[in-house]
């Protein structure tokens, strides 16, 4: 298993679920039952519902999940990630991403030719914009909220080709508010999601 811990592999899941629905634990007997180990010992909640929200809005879940994870690369409750937990991170999503992809470790992941030492550095850069070393909550959650499974770890799988959007300084209109005879036209911004 690498490096990973199952927590952290849980927990990775949670923020990055498959698009089948299927969870790495099913594919990898061992590790499922690591993962019981953890559930029995109390050092794992389970915390799933199987209840849809009733909008139909995973916003609540999503949010929910994403301070969760962020409270096991952060166990101290510092309010910041330090470099060794974002390599953390960045090494239990590549546990996640190569068992989907049929590996065992998250070495499998990793094409020749990458050099991984590299691409965790811009990897964490990408994560701490701010490059202080050490990522906050809000660094964390805009990360999660912005990139995909895939382009998360793009600098790791070689597809650093995309497009980066800047969503903190984009601005949105809302048209609606719009009229065909008003003259003076001011239009009314509305606060949108990162996501």
């Amino acid at each position: 298993m690498g490096n990973s811990s199952v927590k952290g592999i849980k927990m990775i899941e949670s923020i990055y679920p498959s698009e089948d629905g299927s969870s790495v634990f099913d594919k990898m007997p061992k590790l499922k039952a690591k993962l019981d180990r953890e559930y029995a010992k109390g050092t794992i909640k389970f915390t799933e519902t199987e209840e849809e929200p009733i909008d139909g809005d995973l916003d609540a879940v999503i949010d929910s999940a994403i301070k969760e994870v962020w409270c096991t690369y952060d166990p101290k409750g510092t309010g910041l990630m330090d470099k060794k937990a974002a390599e953390k991170f960045f090494k239990d999503a590549l546990q996640v991403y190569a068992i989907r992809q049929g590996g065992k470790t998250e070495k499998d992941a990793i094409p020749k030719g990458v050099n991984s030492s590299d691409a965790m550095k811009q990897s964490i850069a990408i994560l701490n914009k701010k490059g202080t070393g050490r990522t906050s909550q809000q660094e964390f959650e805009d990360f999660v909220r912005t990139y995909d499974i895939e382009e998360a770890l793009g600098h790791f799988l070689g597809k650093t080709d995309g497009v980066v959007i800047d969503f903190t300084k984009a601005v949105f209109i809302d048209v609606s508010q719009f009229h065909t005879k008003q003259a003076d036209i001011k239009p009314v911004y509305r606060d949108y999601p990162d996501d």
